[in-house]
């Protein structure tokens, strides 16, 4: 299970204030991980953040009960997204994008050999 939060207002603030948009950063990669460990199960998600984007990734174990990790993954996004856009209102943030996705991830290990790579369903 995956998810995407985009920090739109951060290259807005980038642009106008980029030593508080660094600041503010690195306030937020510092903390964020270390939140998770207050939702039940949080401490077996892993975050990282690629310029104004955050991905928190939760592997399963195969016989795990994937409706039931769902919900609560599901559930912790919500929260973390109400908590990133309550923050994130003073950097002139339009709202926040989200993409939560279930299911087998693909590690790229040579992105430029993306377009000859075909996944079979």
């Amino acid at each position: 299970m995956a998810a995407s939060v985009d920090l739109i207002g951060m290259k807005n603030l980038m642009a106008r204030r980029p030593g508080e948009a660094r600041a503010r950063l690195d306030d937020l990669q510092q903390g964020f991980g270390e939140a998770l460990i207050f939702y039940p199960g949080g401490e077996a998600y892993r975050v990282c953040f690629a310029g104004d984007s955050a991905f928190v990734v939760r592997e399963l174990d195969p016989d795990a009960d994937e409706g039931a990790v769902w919900t609560s993954f599901c559930g912790h996004i919500f929260a973390l997204a109400g908590f990133l856009n309550d923050m994130d209102r003073g950097t002139g943030n339009p709202g926040l994008r989200v993409v939560v996705a279930a299911g087998p991830l693909f590690q790229l290990s040579k992105p430029d050999r993306l377009a000859s790579i075909t996944v079979e369903p």
